[in-house]
């Protein structure tokens, strides 16, 4: 697991690896931000994204609403126990279940990704969004 990896190396690689998580949260909200349509996202900034290794535990999430990144760890162990070797590279699995997938709730999406080096499972990425409609008793 990329944990081993990284433990073997010297705290100058570490910090390095770190940082560059750091970079690459911050590249994906700016990104996120540049791009989507949605209000809530786009100028209220109600979103989070972040990276998760395999086991669900927290290796980077520079920005975001705590509400929204702080379950993910949760969220991921959830999607691992449901799909665990029938994930693949390329898969994106959309939660919103505030029970089921400690999502903080309803119109709260996360997109959670799975990151593959060859066969192994490495990480995962998320972004989560609060939609400004997603249905629901009164739309």
């Amino acid at each position: 697991m990329a944990s081993n990896l990284i433990r073997k190396n010297d705290p100058t690689t570490l910090a390095t690896v770190w940082h560059h998580m750091q970079t690459t949260c911050r590249e994906m909200r700016h990104l996120l931000e540049r791009t989507c349509q949605n209000y809530l996202i786009g100028q209220l900034r109600d979103v989070s994204v972040g990276l998760w290794g395999a086991d669900g535990q927290m290796l980077a999430a520079p920005l975001g609403m705590p509400n929204q990144f702080m379950g993910t760890g949760l969220a991921i162990q959830v999607v691992y126990e449901k799909f665990g070797d029938d994930l693949h590279p390329g898969d994106v699995i959309l939660t919103n279940d505030p029970y089921g997938a400690h999502c903080p709730h309803l119109p709260d999406w996360g997109f959670i990704r799975p990151i593959f080096y060859g066969d192994e499972l490495l990480f995962f990425t998320m972004v989560r969004g609060h939609q400004e409609d997603t249905g629901g008793s009164y739309p």
